[in-house]
């Protein structure tokens, strides 16, 4: 699914003495990451605390005020216009949602800050300008990335399930996701039959193993195309698919387009 049809402001903080934000009601939507410490809002009259892990979604029309936050602290903000079918009207606090697949794709862009009117960028060293080029190309992968960030999110909040066995699979498959991971190994990593742990995973999650891990590994593959300079060889590789015809099989099947495709598209920006 695709949620965003235009990026307004991106910036990763780091640091401590965290600025307050004035309430003001937004006309954008407005998504916090948060990695470590923990950042306090007022939402609509409501107090909320985003801690290590968490991620706040904000629709437009919300009253929103930051405050101050003394300890170090590190997170992402990012504004943006939704796709007409991506809207929400109220604010969704993701608890915990931040998995280390998230984190992962985060940490793996150089970008620290960008201004989409402006076409401003910093990489940790300097602020400048980008050129058209540069701009159309920082958007495209910026797009990719919290496209596939919102889809682990709302993932995250779907299958939220309170049986432990799942927890404790889905934990499992986050972790290892970049291994040739199958239903036996997850079943032994749990302790748990193949046969038990088919059966529950469905029932919870709503698709099998193997077509989870599928689609975490593809989403993955979709930001390391748009983000690295790895072939796609190696990314098929890097993501234990020691096949690469059926890697480019399956991600067109998942996607509607081939991995060489995406790659070519962005090869023109």
């Amino acid at each position: 699914m695709n949620f965003i049809d235009h990026i307004r402001f991106f910036i990763r903080v780091t640091g401590k003495h965290i600025k307050p934000i004035p309430r003001s009601v937004i006309d954008f939507y407005h998504l916090t990451i948060v990695l470590k410490g923990s950042l306090t809002y007022r939402i609509n009259g409501k107090e909320i605390i985003v801690r290590e892990n968490d991620a706040l979604l904000l629709p437009v029309g919300t009253d929103r005020e930051r405050f101050y936050y003394p300890d170090f602290s590190d997170f992402i903000i990012f504004n943006y216009i939704p796709t007409k079918n991506s809207k929400i009207s109220e604010p969704i606090h993701f608890k915990n949602a931040v998995n280390q697949q998230i984190t992962s794709l985060l940490n793996t862009y150089p970008y620290k800050f960008f201004q989409a009117n402006e076409r401003n960028h910093y990489t940790g060293h300097e602020y400048r300008k980008y050129t058209a080029h540069e701009a159309n190309k920082v958007k495209s992968i910026f797009h990719n990335l919290f496209n596939c960030i919102l889809i682990d999110l709302y993932d995250f909040q779907n299958y939220r399930t309170k049986n432990p066995h799942v927890i404790e699979m889905l934990k499992y498959i986050d972790e290892n996701i970049k291994t040739p991971l199958t239903l036996n190994d997850v079943s032994i990593a749990t302790h748990l039959s193949k046969e038990y742990t088919a059966r529950v995973f469905k029932k919870e999650i709503g698709m099998t193993v193997s077509e989870y891990i599928n689609r975490q590994k593809l989403i993955l593959a979709k930001n390391m195309i748009s983000g690295s300079t790895l072939s796609l060889q190696e990314i098929s590789e890097e993501l234990g698919y020691q096949n690469y015809n059926y890697f480019s099989r399956i991600f067109k099947e998942h996607f509607g387009f081939s991995p060489i495709k995406l790659k070519n598209e962005l090869k023109q920006y």
